[in-house]
Protein backbone atom coordinates (compact mmCIF):
# COMPACT_ATOMS: atom_id res chain seq x y z
CA UNK A 1 0.00 0.00 0.00
CA UNK A 2 1.39 3.38 -1.00
CA UNK A 3 0.05 6.81 -0.15
CA UNK A 4 1.19 10.37 -0.75
CA UNK A 5 0.41 13.63 0.98
CA UNK A 6 1.62 17.06 1.93
CA UNK A 7 2.58 17.34 5.58
CA UNK A 8 4.49 19.03 8.39
CA UNK A 9 7.60 17.24 9.64
CA UNK A 10 7.30 16.83 13.40
CA UNK A 11 10.02 14.50 14.60
CA UNK A 12 13.26 12.94 13.33
CA UNK A 13 14.88 10.13 15.35
CA UNK A 14 18.08 8.31 14.35
CA UNK A 15 17.65 4.62 13.54
CA UNK A 16 20.60 2.38 12.87
CA UNK A 17 23.74 3.72 11.22
CA UNK A 18 22.20 5.72 8.40
CA UNK A 19 18.42 5.82 8.66
CA UNK A 20 15.92 7.70 10.78
CA UNK A 21 12.29 7.40 11.81
CA UNK A 22 10.18 10.43 10.98
CA UNK A 23 6.76 11.52 12.16
CA UNK A 24 4.80 13.74 9.79
CA UNK A 25 1.41 15.37 10.34
CA UNK A 26 -0.14 14.94 6.91
CA UNK A 27 -3.02 16.72 5.25
CA UNK A 28 -4.65 13.51 4.04
CA UNK A 29 -3.94 10.89 6.71
CA UNK A 30 -3.14 12.67 9.97
CA UNK A 31 -0.01 11.57 11.82
CA UNK A 32 2.14 9.16 9.79
CA UNK A 33 5.43 7.55 10.90
CA UNK A 34 7.92 5.87 8.63
CA UNK A 35 11.51 4.79 8.15
CA UNK A 36 13.57 7.14 5.96
CA UNK A 37 16.50 5.17 4.58
CA UNK A 38 19.69 7.21 4.48
CA UNK A 39 17.88 9.96 6.34
CA UNK A 40 20.76 10.73 8.70
CA UNK A 41 22.75 12.01 5.72
CA UNK A 42 19.91 14.39 4.91
CA UNK A 43 19.52 15.75 8.44
CA UNK A 44 20.06 19.33 7.27
CA UNK A 45 16.97 19.00 5.07
CA UNK A 46 14.91 17.04 7.58
CA UNK A 47 14.22 19.92 9.94
CA UNK A 48 11.22 19.83 12.27
CA UNK A 49 8.56 22.26 11.08
CA UNK A 50 9.33 21.88 7.39
CA UNK A 51 6.46 21.64 4.95
CA UNK A 52 7.09 18.41 3.05
CA UNK A 53 5.64 15.94 0.57
CA UNK A 54 5.80 12.30 1.63
CA UNK A 55 5.45 8.97 -0.09
CA UNK A 56 4.73 6.29 2.49
CA UNK A 57 4.73 2.59 1.60
CA UNK A 58 3.92 -0.48 3.69
CA UNK A 59 2.53 -3.94 3.05
CA UNK A 60 0.41 -4.21 6.21
CA UNK A 61 -1.45 -1.53 8.18
CA UNK A 62 0.34 -2.39 11.42
CA UNK A 63 3.80 -2.00 9.85
CA UNK A 64 5.95 1.10 10.20
CA UNK A 65 6.68 1.23 6.49
CA UNK A 66 9.22 3.28 4.57
CA UNK A 67 8.95 6.95 3.74
CA UNK A 68 10.41 9.26 1.13
CA UNK A 69 10.41 12.95 1.99
CA UNK A 70 10.66 15.94 -0.33
CA UNK A 71 11.01 19.36 1.30
CA UNK A 72 8.52 21.90 -0.05
CA UNK A 73 9.30 24.80 2.27
CA UNK A 74 11.69 25.34 5.18
CA UNK A 75 9.59 27.19 7.75
CA UNK A 76 12.45 27.61 10.21
CA UNK A 77 14.55 29.73 7.83
CA UNK A 78 12.20 32.71 8.15
CA UNK A 79 12.52 32.73 11.96
CA UNK A 80 16.09 31.47 12.50
CA UNK A 81 17.06 34.85 14.03
CA UNK A 82 13.99 34.97 16.32
CA UNK A 83 14.65 32.49 19.18
CA UNK A 84 11.20 32.90 20.73
CA UNK A 85 9.37 32.07 17.49
CA UNK A 86 11.77 29.27 16.63
CA UNK A 87 11.13 27.72 20.03
CA UNK A 88 7.37 28.02 19.44
CA UNK A 89 7.76 26.06 16.22
CA UNK A 90 9.77 23.35 17.98
CA UNK A 91 7.19 23.21 20.74
CA UNK A 92 4.29 22.76 18.34
CA UNK A 93 6.10 19.93 16.57
CA UNK A 94 7.04 18.22 19.84
CA UNK A 95 3.50 18.47 21.22
CA UNK A 96 1.86 17.18 18.04
CA UNK A 97 4.29 14.27 17.81
CA UNK A 98 3.35 13.29 21.37
CA UNK A 99 -0.43 13.78 21.26
CA UNK A 100 -1.80 13.24 17.76
CA UNK A 101 -3.16 9.76 17.01
CA UNK A 102 -1.67 7.93 14.02
CA UNK A 103 -3.66 7.52 10.82
CA UNK A 104 -6.56 9.76 11.88
CA UNK A 105 -7.30 12.48 9.33
CA UNK A 106 -7.82 15.94 10.88
CA UNK A 107 -8.05 18.35 7.92
CA UNK A 108 -9.35 21.38 9.86
CA UNK A 109 -6.65 21.16 12.49
CA UNK A 110 -4.04 20.55 9.77
CA UNK A 111 -5.10 23.71 7.91
CA UNK A 112 -5.09 25.71 11.16
CA UNK A 113 -1.61 24.45 12.05
CA UNK A 114 -0.16 25.01 8.58
CA UNK A 115 -1.48 28.60 8.53
CA UNK A 116 -0.10 29.37 11.98
CA UNK A 117 3.34 27.94 11.27
CA UNK A 118 3.66 29.63 7.89
CA UNK A 119 2.62 32.97 9.41
CA UNK A 120 4.73 32.72 12.54
CA UNK A 121 7.42 35.09 11.23
CA UNK A 122 4.96 37.88 10.43
CA UNK A 123 2.50 37.55 13.32
CA UNK A 124 2.72 40.72 15.47
CA UNK A 125 1.83 38.93 18.73
CA UNK A 126 2.78 35.27 18.24
CA UNK A 127 1.88 34.16 21.78
CA UNK A 128 -1.77 34.97 21.06
CA UNK A 129 -1.75 32.74 17.99
CA UNK A 130 -0.03 30.02 20.03
CA UNK A 131 -2.65 30.19 22.80
CA UNK A 132 -5.46 29.82 20.26
CA UNK A 133 -3.60 26.93 18.63
CA UNK A 134 -3.28 25.16 22.01
CA UNK A 135 -7.06 25.30 22.33
CA UNK A 136 -7.28 23.81 18.83
CA UNK A 137 -4.99 20.87 19.57
CA UNK A 138 -6.83 20.16 22.82
CA UNK A 139 -10.03 19.90 20.81
CA UNK A 140 -8.31 17.74 18.17
CA UNK A 141 -7.22 15.14 20.74
CA UNK A 142 -10.46 15.02 22.73
CA UNK A 143 -9.77 17.52 25.53
CA UNK A 144 -11.68 20.47 24.09
CA UNK A 145 -12.57 23.49 26.20
CA UNK A 146 -16.08 24.99 26.36
CA UNK A 147 -15.40 28.70 26.84
CA UNK A 148 -18.15 30.28 24.73
CA UNK A 149 -21.17 31.64 26.66
CA UNK A 150 -23.44 29.15 24.88
CA UNK A 151 -21.28 26.28 26.19
CA UNK A 152 -20.88 27.56 29.74
CA UNK A 153 -22.49 26.11 32.86
CA UNK A 154 -25.96 27.75 32.96
CA UNK A 155 -26.42 30.57 35.45
CA UNK A 156 -29.81 32.18 36.04
CA UNK A 157 -28.36 35.24 37.81
CA UNK A 158 -26.76 36.51 34.60
CA UNK A 159 -23.40 36.73 36.33
CA UNK A 160 -20.43 37.22 33.93
CA UNK A 161 -18.17 34.31 33.03
CA UNK A 162 -15.15 34.31 35.34
CA UNK A 163 -13.89 30.75 35.94
CA UNK A 164 -13.24 27.47 34.15
CA UNK A 165 -13.94 24.09 35.73
CA UNK A 166 -10.62 22.22 36.05
CA UNK A 167 -12.44 18.94 35.40
CA UNK A 168 -14.89 19.63 32.58
CA UNK A 169 -13.20 22.58 30.86
CA UNK A 170 -16.49 24.52 30.85
CA UNK A 171 -16.68 28.22 31.60
CA UNK A 172 -18.42 29.07 34.89
CA UNK A 173 -20.01 32.35 36.02
CA UNK A 174 -18.55 34.42 38.83
CA UNK A 175 -21.58 33.83 41.04
CA UNK A 176 -21.53 30.06 40.65
CA UNK A 177 -17.77 29.69 40.94
CA UNK A 178 -17.08 32.08 43.81
CA UNK A 179 -17.68 29.48 46.59
CA UNK A 180 -15.05 27.26 44.93
CA UNK A 181 -12.64 30.06 44.01
CA UNK A 182 -9.49 28.28 45.21
CA UNK A 183 -10.29 25.17 43.16
CA UNK A 184 -11.25 26.95 39.95
CA UNK A 185 -9.16 28.13 37.02
CA UNK A 186 -9.41 31.76 35.92
CA UNK A 187 -11.05 32.46 32.56
CA UNK A 188 -8.67 35.10 31.14
CA UNK A 189 -9.91 38.19 29.31
CA UNK A 190 -8.27 36.76 26.19
CA UNK A 191 -10.90 34.01 26.20
CA UNK A 192 -13.83 36.22 27.25
CA UNK A 193 -13.32 36.48 31.02
CA UNK A 194 -13.17 39.51 33.30
CA UNK A 195 -9.55 39.40 34.51
CA UNK A 196 -6.32 37.55 33.77
CA UNK A 197 -3.19 38.30 31.80
CA UNK A 198 -0.77 36.38 29.56
CA UNK A 199 0.32 33.86 32.17
CA UNK A 200 -3.29 33.08 33.10
CA UNK A 201 -3.94 32.19 29.46
CA UNK A 202 -1.16 29.61 29.43
CA UNK A 203 -1.98 28.39 32.94
CA UNK A 204 -5.44 27.50 31.64
CA UNK A 205 -4.31 25.68 28.50
CA UNK A 206 -1.36 24.14 30.35
CA UNK A 207 -3.65 22.52 32.91
CA UNK A 208 -5.56 20.62 30.23
CA UNK A 209 -2.46 19.88 28.16
CA UNK A 210 -0.98 18.14 31.21
CA UNK A 211 -4.09 15.97 31.46
CA UNK A 212 -3.85 15.18 27.76
CA UNK A 213 -0.19 14.20 28.06
CA UNK A 214 -0.85 12.09 31.17
CA UNK A 215 -3.51 10.11 29.34
CA UNK A 216 -2.24 10.00 25.75
CA UNK A 217 1.54 10.19 26.20
CA UNK A 218 2.45 9.13 29.76
CA UNK A 219 6.05 8.65 28.61
CA UNK A 220 6.22 12.43 28.03
CA UNK A 221 6.29 13.99 31.48
CA UNK A 222 6.68 17.54 30.21
CA UNK A 223 7.37 19.58 27.09
CA UNK A 224 10.61 21.45 27.82
CA UNK A 225 10.13 23.87 24.93
CA UNK A 226 6.84 25.04 26.48
CA UNK A 227 8.61 25.81 29.74
CA UNK A 228 11.00 28.05 27.79
CA UNK A 229 8.04 29.94 26.31
CA UNK A 230 6.60 30.55 29.78
CA UNK A 231 10.02 31.70 31.05
CA UNK A 232 10.21 34.21 28.17
CA UNK A 233 6.73 35.52 28.99
CA UNK A 234 7.65 35.91 32.67
CA UNK A 235 10.82 37.77 31.69
CA UNK A 236 8.82 40.03 29.40
CA UNK A 237 6.32 40.86 32.14
CA UNK A 238 9.08 41.65 34.61
CA UNK A 239 10.55 44.18 32.15
CA UNK A 240 7.17 45.84 31.77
Amino acid sequence: MQRESEGILLEVRPHGESSCICKVFTEEYGLVAGLVKGGRKKRAELTEGNLVHITHARRLENQLGTMRIEVLHNNAIAIFDAPDRLNMLRYQCELMAALLPEDVSQPKFYDRTKAMISGLAAHPIPWQALAEWEVDILSAVGFGLSLHPDEAVPCEEGSPLYYVSPKSGRAVSQAMGRPYHDKMLILPRFFGGQVGEILDVFALTGHFLKHALDELAPFKKEITSRNLIIDMLIAGESKD
